[in-house]
């Protein structure tokens, strides 16, 4: 399976319209996308672009089977998890700027395996602060990605129990990559007009995105699913070990600051859909797993797959808003 992982990502990056990557403008982009945008710029630029997402698409989904294997969230530990999450993150390839959210995801994901990490560890000092640069270089990319900095002391609280010295570290990983950054341009510029183009970018308002119908029908679908599977967990939390509890606390607020972030700032929720898809995922995955009729659990996961071949191949993308 995990030889699949790099035959799916390249299957959706090649599904994603020339049309959509040109129009992309990296000068409404947050500083080091804007760059990195400048950078593959050239005749090559589509090509590089599309091999950027998929390389990121398969390293996401590795990262994150690893992380799901490592908390011991199932029993079943193969490349099931990863599987899933690399086919619901790739259905934003045609939808969204992916590469940027994709680099995110990276990060957001590294950071989540370093904190994961520090549950019952003596010192975790440095963990935090790598967790914080983490937070802190992304924000670099995608701006948007400040408004989850809380997940980190919010996970500090749930596995840490206010430990002080692991807030300070997160805080002075936060503003290390940050203020390295400004030191340099203003070595080379002279001004400090970046920080107010990144910070500009936060407030301004994003141009609608056309959302074809059966995006909607799929997305409706995988909810639905997560939602019976997410009231199998809560039905039976009490009886799960402590330390998994903690991790789905922490799934849990990163999910609801991805559904609560977009309303807040007046964006639209499809730009956040890739981070609302690493805590979906979990129960996403478990209902399949869950169904003890497993001609059943065949039926609907072959339904789920044709759903997203029928969306990626754009056989129904006349009929949008």
């Amino acid at each position: 399976m995990l030889l699949l992982f790099p035959v799916l990502a390249g299957l959706f990056t090649f599904s994603i319209s020339e049309d959509f990557i040109t129009n992309i403008k990296a000068e409404e982009r947050a500083f080091l996308y804007n760059k990195l945008l400048h950078l593959i710029s050239g005749n090559f630029f589509i090509y590089i672009y599309k091999l950027l997402i998929a390389i990121f698409l398969t390293i996401n989904g590795i990262l994150y089977n690893k992380i799901i294997i490592s908390v011991s969230i199932s029993k079943t530990k193969n490349w099931y998890y990863g599987f899933i999450f690399l086919i619901i993150l790739g259905l934003t390839t045609s939808i969204t700027d992916s590469l940027a959210i994709f680099i995110i995801i990276f990060f957001v994901l590294s950071s989540i395996i370093i904190i994961f990490r520090t549950l019952r560890k003596p010192i975790a000092v440095f963990d935090y602060l790598n967790a914080g640069m983490l937070f802190s270089i992304a924000f670099l990319f995608w701006e948007n990605i400040l408004y989850f900095v809380p997940i980190i002391f919010i996970s500090l609280f749930i596995l840490r129990a206010k430990l002080w010295r692991d807030s300070i570290s997160a805080i002075i990983g936060l503003i290390i990559p940050f203020f390295i950054f400004v030191s340099i341009y203003f070595f080379i510029t002279s001004n400090f007009n970046v920080v107010f183009e990144i910070f500009g970018i936060l407030t301004k308002k994003q141009e609608p995105i056309e959302t074809p119908y059966i995006y909607y029908f799929l997305g409706s679908f995988i909810v639905l699913f997560s939602i019976i599977s997410f009231f199998k967990i809560l039905f039976r939390f009490n009886s799960i070990e402590t330390d998994k509890q903690d991790y789905y606390k922490i799934f849990f607020f990163i999910f609801i600051f991805s559904l609560i972030i977009p309303f807040i700032i007046s964006t639209q929720i499809i730009s956040f859909l890739p981070i609302i898809f690493i805590p979906l995922a979990i129960p996403f995955s478990l209902f399949f797993l869950s169904i003890r009729k497993k001609i059943l659990s065949e039926i609907l996961f072959d339904f789920f797959l044709i759903i997203v071949i029928v969306a990626q191949t754009g056989l129904l993308n006349e009929i949008s808003f």
